[in-house]
């Protein structure tokens, strides 16, 4: 199906914003993404107004737009309400998946990614936010399901920047497959305490690397006690 001008703006200007190529923090107005994106204002204004209201972008009176910061006090938020639902999912989930549910995110994973190719990186997030799905999805309340793929797509541009820090292909390959196997031989207590480790480790993984790499200025990203 044909996408609209709209969701062809909305996809285009998401996808630059979760890549950071629109800088957290950066100004952006209808006039400037209309002429960089050669589409129509009217388009464009309709998915700014989606974008904001998901949180990426944050409205300024007569201005324009600035694409929402990132802090480490959000990071932190994204991440504990993580390690609260996922390994409930996973404990929900456990019984009620196959193996061959998740053969494409095991096959992307294992292909993983490379440090100097974005979109690598992208196809990766994108078997992780799959795989994110279908966890959800199977545990079969679907309000979880939700709010889960809703805080994956909140923590992207994080997981990004800690991703790019060092490659975490195999890490990911490996635990996701004892994760599977856990889920598909219906293991439930024992798949929420990996699912919790898994959480766990993430958001140490992915705090260090915020906090210790040389861009987090240029990324925006400010403790609550600097701001």
């Amino acid at each position: 199906m044909k996408q609209t001008l709209t969701e062809t703006a909305y996809h285009r200007i998401r996808r630059d914003i979760i890549e950071c190529r629109l800088a957290p923090g950066s100004s952006i107005s209808e006039p400037m993404l209309s002429e960089l994106l050669g589409l129509g204002k009217s388009g464009i204004r309709a998915a700014l107004i989606r974008l904001a209201h998901e949180g990426l972008l944050l409205p300024v009176a007569r201005q324009g737009y600035v694409v929402a910061p990132l802090t480490l006090k959000d990071a932190r938020n994204i991440l504990d309400l993580r390690i609260q639902l996922e390994p409930y999912a996973a404990f929900l989930a456990a019984g009620n998946v196959k193996a061959s549910d998740f053969s494409r995110v095991r096959e992307q994973f294992n292909s993983g990614y490379d440090l100097d190719r974005v979109d690598t990186l992208s196809d990766f997030l994108a078997a992780n936010r799959e795989g994110r799905r279908i966890l959800g999805e199977a545990s079969g309340n679907a309000r979880l399901a939700t709010m889960i793929i809703e805080l994956v797509d909140s923590l992207e541009r994080y997981l990004r920047l800690g991703l790019l820090t060092e490659n975490r292909s195999r890490v990911f390959a490996e635990s996701h497959d004892v994760l599977v196997s856990l889920l598909v031989a219906g293991k439930k207590e024992q798949a929420a305490d990996l699912s919790r480790s898994q959480m766990t480790a993430s958001r140490e993984f992915i705090m260090e690397a915020l906090l210790s790499q040389d861009s987090i200025q240029e990324a925006a990203i400010t403790s609550p006690e600097q701001r």
